[in-house]
């Protein structure tokens, strides 16, 4: 709810952020499911955890979203890095197994 001077209260905003947060748990929930299920057939096909040329190509993509969106593009490229990270350890994990 507005305040008197017309801005939103600190309690409105927090609750905002938790339903964005509750969006992006069940994204990435999605998104890690998705990528184990490529982490199986890079093993299936034996092929390696990194692949250097899509992880360009979808950077470049990145850059040009967080751009048309207003969002930082330095902040989402670490954003990404990370999980991309987590998801190269996942599928070197697999690959090993």
């Amino acid at each position: 709810m507005a305040s008197k001077n017309g801005t939103v209260g600190l309690g409105e905003l927090r609750t905002k952020i938790d339903a964005v947060d509750t969006k992006l748990i069940r994204l990435l929930s999605e998104r890690f499911r998705l990528t184990e299920q490529v982490g199986l057939y890079k093993k299936k096909n034996q092929l390696p955890a990194y692949d250097r040329i899509r992880e360009i190509q979808i950077a470049e993509r990145r850059k040009r979203m967080c751009e048309s969106e207003g969002f930082d593009p330095e902040t989402g490229k670490a954003v990404f890095q990370r999980i991309l990270q987590l998801v190269r350890k996942r599928h070197r994990e697999i690959r090993d197994s």
